[in-house]
């Protein structure tokens, strides 16, 4: 009997000791742990108020978006326009159209940089640039949403746009060069092979080289006969 109570004591003892060295813990680095604790819970905070904020900021460039597109799309009826209207806005011409909608596309760009609104906002803003003349603007808003959105559903959209706008400056064999490089590494490509054969037919064609423009077609046909370039690629070998 004398045994068990010796042990008891010992556990008795072991039990003061720990939880005088936890009291001694708590009172030497106590109020290190609750500012450490505090600070966590305030980044927690601060990091769920900007995931909430930046998530209303998207709902509202979102938002402006939309109204800007449908500016851009709006009608055009050369009598009994009306572009207040925000619901079915309708312009007077096509440059009263252009120039709304090239204001509004700068103004989401330049109040909600970094959304996802704001680089949709530039792609449309480079189609106009295009439409005025301005091609370095264009490339610039092309070439700078690729660089932040390269996995958006419109990047192949912006590629191809780019490819028209090389060939517009006249830099169609510095394209053919990259187009058969883009070919000889399909497995680093974002564009389908056969959307790369037809550009590069079409640039081979633009520059001059016909008859390579021709093979090029032909290997469509034969190769991805289900691609929706066959209708053009035949044409083209026919004619």
């Amino acid at each position: 009997m004398s045994h068990r109570l010796t042990r008891k004591d010992m556990k008795r003892d072991e039990l003061r000791e720990g939880l005088g060295a936890v009291v001694h813990f708590l009172s030497e680095y106590g109020r290190t742990i609750v500012a450490g604790i505090v600070a966590l819970l305030v980044l927690v905070a601060i990091a769920a108020g900007y995931r909430e904020y930046q998530q209303r900021r998207e709902i509202t460039a979102t938002e402006d978006l939309a109204e800007a597109l449908r500016i851009y799309q709006a009608p055009v009826l050369p009598s009994g326009a009306t572009p207040p209207d925000t619901s079915e806005p309708t312009f007077s011409t096509e440059e009263a159209r252009a120039a709304r909608a090239r204001e509004m596309f700068d103004e989401i760009r330049a109040n909600h940089d970094g959304t996802d609104a704001a680089d949709i906002a530039a792609v449309y803003r480079a189609e106009l640039a295009t439409r005025e003349g301005d091609l370095a603007q264009a490339r610039e808003l092309w070439e700078g949403f690729l660089e932040r959105q390269k996995d958006h559903m419109l990047a192949a959209e912006v590629q191809l746009n780019l490819m028209s706008l090389d060939r517009l400056e006249g830099r169609g064999e510095e394209l053919i060069t990259r187009l058969n490089s883009m070919l000889d590494s399909p497995d680093r490509n974002s564009l389908p092979t056969d959307v790369l054969l037809n550009q590069l037919a079409i640039t081979l064609e633009d520059s001059g080289r016909e008859e390579e423009a021709r093979r090029t077609y032909r290997r469509i046909i034969d190769e991805f006969p289900s691609s929706p370039y066959v209708t053009g690629a035949r044409a083209r070998t026919e004619s």
